[in-house]
């Protein structure tokens, strides 16, 4: 997914300044791919897939990155990490309001591969929610220390409809499915038979 958050609806949208990039995701879950002309630094293209699973997979040594964002078109004009600007000055996203009152937005990027795509390369996964941000961190949590031991790892990008009184909106969600505690810990402590880009993810979750 591109730099610029956006929120979700019930499909899963793609996008990338490389249009033969939403060529191929259209092709392989449909849709259809078109210019997008607000993106960020123009030339950018998305598609909307019709669906609310895709496979990833979580590539060894990648990390999770969480600011507060304070966003304008496509123009970011504010990033903190709750301490400090992205320029070394103190936040002032107004971390001493309510999370709703805030001027800035929790966003969450998270670099994957998407397995079943014939695409040789890595995208960011970018969400807004606030629950996604949360739960993001748990999940990196599980399985940062096979990740940073230079395993992969294969999961499922799934897109819930929640509904509160009021209010409906989408947050992504990871689902990891097949394994034990006990092999995320064994795989924490041994390295990959093969080298980093031949060795076979580490299986979490089942195909549909």
């Amino acid at each position: 997914n591109g730099n610029t958050p956006s929120r979700l609806t019930g499909e899963i949208r793609v996008t990338s300044p490389n249009r033969k990039v939403v060529d191929a995701f259209a092709a392989v879950y449909g849709g259809r791919a078109k210019k997008w002309p607000d993106g960020p630094g123009g030339g950018q293209h998305e598609v909307f897939l019709p669906t609310t699973r895709l496979p990833i997979t979580f590539i060894g040594g990648q990390t999770l990155t969480q600011h507060m964002e304070l966003w304008q078109g496509a123009t970011c004009q504010r990033r903190c990490d709750s301490v400090t600007m992205s320029g070394g000055e103190p936040c002032v996203c107004g971390a001493d309001k309510p999370l709703k009152e805030r001027d800035c937005k929790p966003v969450s990027r998270l670099t994957v591969a998407c397995p079943d795509v014939p695409i040789a390369g890595v995208g960011i996964l970018t969400t807004r929610s606030e629950i996604a941000a949360g739960e993001l961190d748990g999940v990196l949590s599980l399985i940062g220390p096979a990740l940073a031991n230079g395993h992969s790892v294969d999961a499922i990008l799934r897109v819930d409809q929640l509904t509160t009184p009021g209010h409906q909106f989408a947050v992504p969600r990871i689902e990891l499915e097949g394994v034990s505690f006990q092999e995320l810990h064994a795989a924490a402590l041994s390295t990959p038979v093969l080298g980093p880009a031949d060795a076979e993810p580490l299986a979490l979750a089942g195909g549909e």
